[in-house]
Order: structure tokens, then sequence, then C-alpha cells
């Protein structure tokens, strides 16, 4: 299994371990923040051309940039909520 895949499984059942149960949808605020805060931190150039990116967290190959930064967003999430509780 690719690496990406890998990481997006991680990242999947994270949030259903970590955040679901806490009642976090993955439309709700706290998702929003943690998907701009990941947004943020990768490079433009990155989200632009997938087939040249060398970062391990995004995926190589789809077309919208959420969907890719959707390994960064989760833990963001959950340290943003961890912090607030």
């Amino acid at each position: 299994m690719p690496r990406c895949t890998n990481l997006a499984l991680a990242a999947e059942r994270q949030f259903r371990r970590h955040l679901v149960p806490t009642g976090t949808t993955f439309d709700a605020p706290l998702m929003v923040l943690a998907l701009e805060v990941a947004a943020i931190a990768v490079s433009p150039a990155s989200l632009e051309e997938p087939a040249l990116t060398t970062h391990p967290y995004l995926y190589a190959g789809l077309s919208h940039p959420a969907i890719r930064l959707y390994p960064l967003q989760v833990p963001i999430a959950r340290q943003i909520h961890r912090a607030s509780s």
C-alpha cells in the first residue's frame, strides 16, 4: 500500500477514534480551522504540483487540496481540541 494511502487511513482512524466521540464532524469549526492551519503550513507549490512534491503528508495525484491536506488536518484538530479541553 502506498505511503499516502497509509497516511490517509491513519488520519481517518485518528479522526474516528479521537474526534468523532467528542461530537466533532468533518465540517465543524474545529476541522475548518485545522484545514486552514494545514494549508498555511504547506507550500502552495506542493499543492499545485502534486507529482513534484516530496512532502510525505500530501496525496500525490488527487486534485483537491483539502483532500491532500487531510493527513495534516486531523492531527492539528486533535492538538487544538486537547488544548481547549
